[in-house]
């Protein structure tokens, strides 16, 4: 009989603790009204292109880092930079567009000499592994959406390396967090 006393009061005591727990102490499925806490992917950001006919998209270069795709803004004369990296069989690649503003409009890119607005596309550290927009090439970056803290659009390029190889950078993507 003591022993049934003593589970009673086992049970009751565990009723009470869970029969206490509020609506939001319980664990959430993601549903339309409630998204999900946000992954590290969505603070860093998106960046995707086609180059030279390949399907391109910056992930993180080490465990380390999250910083794979995103934009700064530089405080004194207001360029932005977009940047997107990834680790590759010959070391780590990378995508960066320099931009006057980060305001929604669309960019004309050209090459770097003399022009704030430009882009490059490198492989390692080999710098004749470095395209840059050259004499008679050009792109185009748009802002679609800027914030303050994402900006979100679409960029193309042509860029040529230092031994006279071409690359076209086609059908970029950036949704990217801005680091302050």
């Amino acid at each position: 009989m003591a022993g049934i006393g003593f589970r009673f009061w086992i049970i009751c005591a565990l009723l009470i603790l869970f029969g206490c727990a509020s609506k939001e102490d319980a664990p959430m499925k993601a549903t339309a009204e409630s998204a999900p806490e946000a992954t590290t992917a969505a603070t860093s950001g998106v960046l995707s292109a086609t180059i030279g006919g390949t399907a391109w998209q910056a992930t993180p270069v080490s465990s380390e880092d999250n910083d794979d795709a995103i934009a700064s803004v530089d405080a004194k004369s207001g360029l932005v930079t977009i940047r997107g990296t990834r680790n590759s069989g010959s070391g780590p690649e990378l995508v960066e567009i320099t931009l006057e503003s980060s305001h929604p409009g669309t960019y004309k890119l050209f090459p770097e000499f003399g022009h704030l607005q430009t882009a490059i596309y490198s492989i390692g550290t080999d710098t004749s592994q470095v395209y840059f927009i050259q004499e008679k090439q050009s792109g185009e970056a748009m802002i679609s959406q800027s914030d303050g803290r994402r900006l979100s659009g679409t960029f193309s390029f042509d860029a040529r390396n230092t031994q006279g190889k071409d690359i076209r950078v086609s059908n970029g993507k950036f949704d990217v967090t801005i680091k302050q």
